[in-house]
């Protein structure tokens, strides 16, 4: 009876949709566990076998955040910043970078 209502509201529930993070925090009492974790800076280098380092991966601002609910489980994970620095002498120092928000804004404001 409930789904024959819902449908002539014009209002078709989908079961298997899964809420943001947002609508999960929001109801409280749907949250059995929250876990929350925030690292400022994290570094890994890759080592070849005579212990050189040959790149390395650095992150910045990291937030993890767990929730484990009545109906649903999820993970999010954000990252401030990346970047993979080249070791070696060959090629470009900076493999791959990934801006942070404030850096994309700063640049958005002054003209290149």
């Amino acid at each position: 009876e409930e789904e024959e209502e819902e449908e002539e509201e014009g209002e078709k529930r989908d079961e298997y949709a899964v809420p943001s993070m947002a609508t999960v925090s929001s109801h409280v009492k749907l949250v059995r566990l929250c876990v929350k974790v925030s690292v400022a800076d994290f570094g890994v280098s890759l080592l070849d076998g005579g212990l050189n380092e040959l790149v390395y991966l650095s992150l910045r601002s990291i937030r993890g955040t767990r929730l484990v609910g009545v109906a649903v489980s999820s993970w999010e994970l954000k990252v401030g910043s990346m970047q993979v620095d080249n070791q070696t002498d060959v090629g470009l120092p900076v493999l791959l970078q990934r801006a942070s928000q404030q850096e994309e804004e700063r640049r958005k404001v002054t003209p290149a």
